[in-house]
């Protein structure tokens, strides 16, 4: 858990791992949905990654857009100002970039 009581979801242990694998294997990126504690960003995320899995200008646009996102919904209070005009620009031509791609609605 991190300092604003929010769970990792990268330290599973190997029966996690597997059962997550076996999802995937079987759902395709659909089986993230069976996961209880995946939020919606997450799925979304590593669906576009899945879907741009040949593609590494895609992967990077995706988490380019991610990390925007994150940091646009829990900005920290000296990051106002400049600092958010350019996380907002960034996260804008990022989604543009993907729906150029057709992979974002």
């Amino acid at each position: 858990m991190d300092w604003r009581g929010n769970e990792y979801i990268d330290w599973w242990d190997n029966e996690e791992i597997d059962l997550r694998k076996a999802l995937i294997d079987k759902h395709g990126t659909q089986g993230l949905y069976y996961w209880e504690k995946t939020k919606a960003g997450t799925r979304t995320t590593a669906e576009l990654l899945w879907n741009h899995r040949d593609d590494p200008e895609g992967m990077a646009l995706t988490w380019i857009a991610a990390s925007m996102w994150d940091k646009s919904k829990d900005l920290p209070e000296h990051w106002r100002g400049e600092s958010y005009r350019r996380i907002a620009l960034l996260l804008g031509e990022s989604i543009n970039l993907l729906k150029q791609k057709g992979q974002f609605t």
